[in-house]
Formats: structure tokens, sequence, C-alpha cells
């Protein structure tokens, strides 16, 4: 159905809150009410409807189709009505890109990012990458690397049964912290620090 969509319209309702309309020639496809407007949710409206060729804003007196509407409360919600966004690669520190702003922002619906959305994997995006892997893997020493099997749990699916391998530099290592249950005489954690050698 979102394959048939050939334009979107975009609205404000009674209570300001952002519709998107999208229609199927002269005809409503569905409707979504952004429940909290960001930026980030709209832009990825956009690619589910992969034959939309014009966003318009409808004129402040032209009233909303009527329909059903679907509410939209995080990015989890729109890709719920499409499909997973794909991952082709494995997302380490220093990774740049799309794939990394949609891991960002999922992150951050999830409750793991409080950083910026600025589509580079930095330091904040590592810490919520372990913490997610530690809360959903129950493995205290999860690493920030986000493969295939990250990416599907990240969306609620069956990790993928043969994973792909991080890339590696031989002879390199790394250093790598992770938080304890344990808590010093301060009342902060004691971090756990492990050297990984990456490519042996």
């Amino acid at each position: 159905m979102q394959d048939q969509v050939t334009w979107l319209e975009g609205y404000r309702d009674e209570n300001k809150k952002t519709v998107v309309v999208a229609w199927q020639g002269g005809k409503v496809g569905e409707i979504l009410t952004l429940e909290k407007f960001d930026k980030e949710y709209l832009a990825n409206v956009f690619p589910l409807y992969k034959n939309a060729r014009n966003f318009v804003i409808a004129p402040a007196n032209k009233p909303i189709p009527a329909g059903e509407r679907v509410s939209i409360f995080g990015i989890s919600d729109i890709f719920k009505r499409g499909q997973t966004p794909s991952l082709n690669r494995v997302l380490v520190r220093g990774s740049q890109g799309e794939d990394v702003r949609i891991l960002q922002v999922r992150l951050k619906d999830l409750g793991y990012y409080t950083g910026k959305i600025d589509a580079f994997f930095g330091n904040k995006t590592e810490l919520a990458v372990i913490d997610f892997k530690q809360d959903y893997f129950f493995n205290t020493n999860a690493d920030g690397t986000v493969n295939l099997t990250t990416w599907q749990k990240l969306w609620g699916e069956k990790p993928a049964p043969v994973p792909p391998t991080p890339p590696g530099t031989t002879g390199k290592n790394y250093l790598l912290l992770t938080k304890t249950d344990r808590k010093d005489i301060y009342g902060c954690y004691v971090l756990n620090l492990d050297v990984r050698l990456v490519g042996h």
C-alpha cells in the first residue's frame, strides 16, 4: 500500500500536532499523526513512501481529510508501519552516516541516548549501545559495536543466525570500560577496564 502513495501532504490539527496524509493519486492512503513534533521523526516518514514525489504543506484553512489516523510516538512506530531500516555494515566508534543517525534516534527513543543527533558514532553513542546491549543481551562485558544481531534487537526482531564480524586491524587493541553493579565509598559505580585485541 505504501508503494502506491504518490505524494504527501502536511497539516496541523486542532491540537497543533503535525499530520501527514499519504495520497494515492486523489485518494487517501493513510494518515499519520506525529504525537510530538520532532524533525527526525518527520524525516523518517518520507523514505517509507518510495514512490511519493512531493511533500506539500496544506493551506491553514484546508480541512484534514477524514479517515483513521495512526499515532506516531517515536521512530519505532514509523518503522513498524513499514519495515526495519537496513544495516549494510558494522557500526563502530568513528562511523558516520544515515545509519548512525537512525541508530541515535532509535537509542534516544528507547531512553539510552541523550546526546545530539549528528550521524557521528562518538563516545555518547558508544556508551548508549553498551548500555542497551547489557540490558538486552544480559552481557556485562558488552562492547559498543552494532552488528546485524544488535541492529535487529534494537528493532525487536529475532537475531540473525550468523552475524557479521566487526572489521578489525591486525595487531591493534583498544580499552573497554564497562559499568559494574559495585559502588565505591563515594557512591560512584566501579568500572571494569578490559584490553581487547582486534584481528587476532
